[in-house]
């Protein structure tokens, strides 16, 4: 039963002694009280959860400092970094391979053709979304606002609408794309099969919200298109992803980024700092984010 909301705010240091009373070491109040004027108490209650002895009285392990809170919040911060580093360039290729594809078969305002996506009305509204994002960056952008000053199309070409759109209009309209060829062609560049594909787009765009909103990352349950493992092939990704306890963990989506990466080019440069990343966490982390034993043994982690 839902009972009125009746809890006044405290100082920060009334947060603090209630954390000491709770058994947290605070070795630098100052410091301490900096850190939730900047970070804010709520925040970061997620992350002094696995350092609780008894979740039912929020007490704390023998020994746990507010240091350790620090270490973890800053950890995830990375890993989000990281995250976004990485989504960035599959939302690039995407976009661009998106925009070819479809031109290259079916002209400059394929994206505009009923005949060639699944469901009509989804269409419609993917062309609205679109526009609404092209009306909203165009006054913006020397190169969009020449198309808008210089030809009389209501919609411009596709190789300039992928600039505006969304990761989350782009993602609809791919799930909605019904050329076969087209879109065997837009997967083929990672890898991946064309219906995968579709998939790990949607569940990119939930955790690129939850990236740009800050939002915790390292031991989430990503409940909204969870990303299983494909029925067959990539092989090595499947036999990856088949290994992990709990497949709504950041583990999935790390597994998938790093196997695109190899495909897009950017696996190089961002694999070996995500790896030195992953050993800064406790190795009893690991299993929080969905990686299995022997994880570092497995063809896609070598």
């Amino acid at each position: 039963m839902k009972r009125p909301f009746k809890k006044e705010p405290r100082t920060l240091e009334e947060q603090l002694a209630r954390l000491e009373q709770r058994g947290l070491e605070i070795p630098d109040r100052q410091k301490a009280m900096e850190f939730l004027a900047r970070v804010q108490y709520m925040r970061l209650r997620p992350y002094w959860h696995p350092f609780e002895v008894d979740p039912s009285k929020h007490t704390f392990r023998p020994g746990t400092s507010f240091n350790d809170l620090v270490t973890l919040y800053s950890l995830d911060q990375r890993l989000r970094l990281l995250v976004f580093e990485a989504i960035t360039h599959v939302e690039v290729a995407l976009r661009s391979q998106w925009a070819y594809q479809l031109a290259i078969a079916h002209g400059p305002h394929a994206y505009l053709k009923t005949d060639i996506h699944h469901n009509q009305q989804h269409h419609v509204d993917n062309v609205a979304h679109l526009q609404e994002e092209w009306r909203r960056a165009w006054e913006h952008d020397p190169v969009l606002r020449h198309f808008e000053e210089t030809y009389l199309d209501e919609y411009p070409p596709i190789w300039l609408a992928c600039e505006v759109i969304s990761l989350g209009t782009l993602s609809r309209f791919f799930a909605n794309l019904k050329d076969p060829v087209v879109s065997h062609g837009i997967a083929s560049a990672f890898g991946l099969p064309h219906s995968y594909l579709k998939k790990v787009a949607k569940h990119l765009v939930v955790v690129r919200n939850i990236v740009a909103h800050h939002g915790r990352l390292w031991d989430r349950k990503i409940t909204a298109f969870t990303l299983m493992p494909p029925r067959k092939n990539p092989a090595k990704l499947r036999e990856a992803m088949l290994k992990t306890p709990d497949q709504q963990r950041i583990y999935s989506t790390l597994t998938v980024l790093v196997y695109m990466g190899e495909h897009l080019g950017y696996r190089g440069e961002w694999y070996p700092r995500l790896r030195e990343l992953l050993t800064e966490f406790p190795t009893s982390f690991h299993l929080r984010m969905g990686f299995p034993r022997g994880w570092e043994e497995l063809e896609l982690w070598q």
